[in-house]
């Protein structure tokens, strides 16, 4: 068959398989947004808002620095401006250009109000050359932001009414009802942020009505935000505290929403617990960076201060599962791809797991560095950038374009006990193989087995090691660690460098094991 009818046939099925779990308000909204002007800007002299009462807020959790004079650091890279900001600067990528215009330097530790008010007047002078700033994601959190650190300072400054009137404006006209999922309900959280700002009744019951029916979507039965990243988790959880704080500080509706909001807090606060490791750190699947949001320690915390009742929920229906010793931690992925209609924080990384041996990190997840469309992102995404097997060098979901996904590997759980986790996926199917996963914790170790229904085609196991951890010594069918020992059923394998993300734009060299094999393989990882 001709080359290019191949990619155009195989172009074809990934679009098909992509865009054939959209909801239908997806498709509408994508539509319709290319059809209408793109975030069209209020006319900004005509704008204008009587501040009806002060709203209160305290900065209970500061914001990170990252502002300095016209200094400013997002993602662990910094860029000085000479004179004047440049609202748009777009050399770092975009989701730099979106820290930019979030204004979370607002509520930083070492904030010059002077400063802050000097930042505002200068964006607010440049609001229609406005482009990335415009958006509805940035919108969103640059409202809560101006609302917090209004609430913070007590000020009563018109052109900050004003900012906060004409994002308003902007992000009623254009929720982000084409993608769903966190952004949706960000605008959510930014739009009730504002109905108790002015007092709004008609806001109110709007953004009320859409906040409640996201987050009864969004979170699911064990607490997990159902994009199953736990950087989102840390991320919403964060939100939906700091609106709790809002709502017990502004008592306008009284308790119509508290224990709503305050359950669906104690849920997220167990999902935190369950999955956090004994160090205290958080492990890392799909789209999760490090250091891009506030510890689990810090959340629990904030959670704590606000009184909320604790809940106890085990670990189910967000996919994840963790085996414990005293002296090990291992939580494995056995869940699908959530949700279906909008997969672009998901990974190809079916029956993946990470592994701490005495409090620290020994078998991890790579992370990821970058959320521009690039071979690194897809790299990150890919299966042969988690702990599981590929075969012939496939990914078992078809992760492409940054942000999307085609077919995708549907796993179904066979045993879930305290010692015990077997799953399969069928994302190999195409080679008529299913691929079966066991943990079993044994004292002193752990076994897993991986099996695969056709024996004629071999499989690649990888496992990725943190880059503080040294390989000390290789024999035939084992690798010898600082108080760790991995012993193979096979003597086919090979030890290749690979770069951890220990961050948005930070990669560390580390190790990672490759083992190829026919039909299974035993893999005892012992730390006795």
């Amino acid at each position: 068959m001709d080359s290019n009818l191949t990619a155009g046939v195989i172009s074809i099925s990934r679009y098909f398989h992509t865009i054939i779990h959209l909801k239908p308000i997806q498709i509408f909204y994508q539509l319709w947004y290319r059809m209408k002007p793109a975030y069209k800007v209020p006319e900004i002299h005509g704008t204008s808002i009587s501040f009806k009462s002060e709203i209160y807020f305290q900065n209970l959790i500061p914001h990170s620095s990252s502002n300095h004079k016209l200094s400013f650091s997002f993602l662990n890279l910094t860029h000085s401006f000479s004179e004047r900001v440049d609202w748009n600067f777009s050399k770092f990528g975009k989701l730099w250009t979106y820290h930019l215009n979030y204004f979370d330097f607002l509520l930083q530790k070492d904030s010059n109000l002077e400063h802050s008010i000097s930042l505002l007047t200068d964006f607010y002078q440049n609001y229609c050359n406005l482009k990335d700033g415009l958006e509805p994601y940035p919108t969103s959190l640059r409202i809560i932001n101006l609302i917090k650190f209004v609430g913070v300072y007590h000020l009563n400054i018109p052109l900050l009414d004003k900012l906060i009137a004409l994002d308003t404006k902007r992000l009623e006209k254009n929720l982000e009802y084409h993608l769903l999922a966190n952004h949706l309900l960000e605008n959510a959280f930014a739009l009730i942020f504002t109905s108790y700002y002015l007092k709004d009744e008609r806001l109110y019951q709007k953004s009320k009505k859409l906040l409640l029916k996201e987050l009864e979507e969004q979170i699911l039965n064990d607490g997990a935000h159902y994009e199953r990243s736990p950087m989102y988790h840390l991320i919403i959880f964060r939100r939906l505290l700091d609106l709790i704080l809002l709502l017990n500080l502004n008592p306008w509706k009284g308790k119509e929403i508290q224990n709503t909001l305050e359950d669906f807090a104690g849920k997220m606060q167990s999902w935190l617990t369950q999955m956090t490791f004994s160090n205290g750190c958080l492990p890392h699947f799909n789209d999760s960076a490090r250091n891009s949001s506030l510890t689990p320690l810090v959340l629990n915390k904030y959670f704590s201060s606000l009184k909320i009742r604790k809940q106890n929920i085990a670990l189910y229906s967000s996919g994840f599962r963790k085996l414990s010793s005293p002296e090990m931690e291992c939580v494995v992925n056995v869940g699908n791809i959530t949700p279906a209609y909008q997969p672009g924080h998901a990974h190809a990384d079916s029956l993946s797991f990470v592994m701490n041996i005495r409090n620290k990190p020994f078998i991890v997840d790579t992370g990821i560095s970058t959320y521009e469309k690039n071979k690194r992102r897809h790299s990150e995404r890919s299966t042969a950038a988690h702990n599981t097997v590929t075969i012939k060098g496939e990914n078992s979901s078809d992760v492409w374009s940054g942000f999307r996904v085609g077919k995708r590997a549907n796993t179904r759980i066979i045993i879930a006990s305290d010692d015990h986790i077997q799953a399969e996926h069928d994302g190999f199917k195409k080679f008529n193989i299913i691929h079966r996963r066991s943990w079993i914790k044994e004292i002193g170790s752990m076994r897993i087995i991986d099996l695969l229904r056709d024996s004629k085609i071999r499989g690649c196991a990888t496992l990725h090691f943190h880059p503080d951890i040294s390989i000390e010594k290789v024999e035939k069918k084992r690798i010898l660690f600082d108080g760790a020992c991995i012993e193979l059923s096979t003597d086919q394998f090979k030890i290749e460098d690979y770069q951890f993300a220990s961050a948005f734009n930070q990669l560390i060299t580390a190790k990672c094991i490759k083992v190829t094999f026919s039909n299974k393989l035993e893999t005892l990882v012992n730390w006795n």
